[in-house]
């Protein structure tokens, strides 16, 4: 009896207030208080409200205060903010002290404890490639060039030489004055004979301009120097000093002739030599035949090259 009057009374003031008093009150989460009562840990726009949840010497991280739930993730804590330079930090962004620019200036430190260089004056060696002002590199102030521990190589055939003949070789590890270094950078490869031309010093003449070269013999399958050729092949083919080929193989470097694989000589008379030929095609004695001709296949009766000089006043016969 008495809990029916318990009912009717409450029931009466309830309508005498306009108002129910909610038993499980909903979460409002933004509004800028932490209703406990409704769950919420945290508001997003109080600071304040997210103390107490991370280490001593860590801080909330941007977003740990759920918006949507207003319950705090903790896994979000983080060192970076805390004002205190840690292991892995660039920069501490609650740090009052702003990190420098490389040359002049201050930079700007980033939330996640990198530092925003975009403000500072561009300038080589600042770590930042400016392709515009002829960089290539930059690495800061370092020429040894690594990336997690292991050495950065760049292939020089991907690097502009600095004369119209393209690099064939070699690689750069080095960023030297925002530049990747040459220095280990050959010609040799690129198809091209850097011997012909080679002056004193080890020097060829490009455009009017001196590069740096290594002496080549050799390049690929291009024609080799023809009397660095013939020196390499005189005791092999048993020349007794005339102008001489042989199977060869070229060096790494392009400088030297190496033996080939197999027993193939290969002795031949180069193009534009003395006819090793009497004109009926019988061959000198000691001589090597043409190169490109079989010396027991049919030859015509004269295989080679007849020409007039004009300065020696004489009949010349080459090989073709």
């Amino acid at each position: 009896m008495r809990s029916s009057y318990a009912l009717l009374v409450a029931a009466a003031f309830a309508a005498a207030v306009g108002c129910v008093i909610p038993l499980d009150p909903p979460r409002d989460c933004g509004d800028g208080y932490v209703d406990e009562l409704a769950g919420e840990e945290c508001e997003p726009s109080l600071v304040g409200s997210m103390v107490g949840y991370c280490a001593a010497d860590e801080v909330p991280a941007p977003g740990a205060c759920d918006r949507d739930t207003c319950t705090f993730d903790r896994d979000a804590c983080t060192r970076c903010g805390n004002g205190v330079l840690d292991p892995g930090e660039a920069c501490d962004p609650a740090d009052m002290s702003q990190p420098p620019c490389p040359i002049d200036g201050a930079a700007r430190c980033r939330s996640d404890c990198t530092v925003d260089l975009s403000s500072c004056p561009r300038t080589c060696r600042d770590g930042v490639v400016d392709v515009d002002q002829g960089e290539e590199c930059d690495f800061g102030p370092v020429t040894d060039v690594t990336d997690k521990g292991a050495p950065i190589y760049i292939d020089c055939r991907d690097l502009n030489p600095p004369t119209w003949r393209p690099y064939g070789s070699g690689h750069s590890s080095k960023c030297i004055g925002c530049k990747w270094d040459r220095s280990t950078c050959f010609y040799c490869g690129n198809a091209r004979l850097e011997s012909l031309d080679i002056v004193d010093g080890g020097l060829f003449k490009d455009k009017d301009q001196m590069h740096a070269a290594e002496p080549e013999v050799c390049d690929g399958d291009i024609a080799p120097d023809p009397l660095a050729l013939s020196a390499f092949c005189q005791d092999r083919c048993d020349a007794g000093g005339a102008l001489v080929a042989c199977e060869y193989t070229c060096s790494d470097k392009c400088d030297a002739f190496l033996e080939p694989e197999g027993d193939d000589l290969g002795c031949c008379t180069p193009r534009g030599a003395q006819c090793p030929y009497y004109e009926d095609g019988q061959i000198f004695k000691g001589g090597q035949p043409c190169c490109g001709f079989d010396d027991k296949g049919d030859l015509p009766s004269d295989p080679c090259v007849v020409s007039f000089d004009a300065n020696k006043n004489q009949i010349l016969r080459t090989c073709p």
